[in-house]
């Protein structure tokens, strides 16, 4: 095993600089990929120090929470299209009938 003891070193401003503008001119991809080759880890939020299993637990609750929003949504849509189409097709009728 090597070890590479380094004493941290004074920068010049131009490097500075040049650091800078690659910093600048890095993409989000590029700091998750040097984010993963260091160990880190990316942590939600909110739930991000809870053990997976917590997490996926929260996880899933949301999922079926907005499941079931999502099917009350249709359900509600679908429901006001179908009187809708009921209204139309009456008006129609009694316009039919009143001639």
């Amino acid at each position: 095993m090597a070890f590479k003891f380094k004493l941290p070193i004074m920068q010049s401003p131009s490097r500075q600089a040049d650091k800078a503008v690659d910093d600048a001119q890095s993409t989000i991809m590029d700091s998750l990929q040097q984010a993963a080759a260091k160990g880190s880890r990316f942590r939600l939020p909110l739930i991000g120090d809870r053990p997976v299993a917590q997490q996926l637990q929260s996880l899933g609750t949301l999922f079926v929470f907005f499941l079931v929003v999502t099917a009350f949504v249709a359900w509600v849509d679908n429901r006001t299209a179908t009187h809708g189409a009921a209204y139309t097709s009456a008006s129609g009728q009694m316009r039919m009938l009143s001639q």
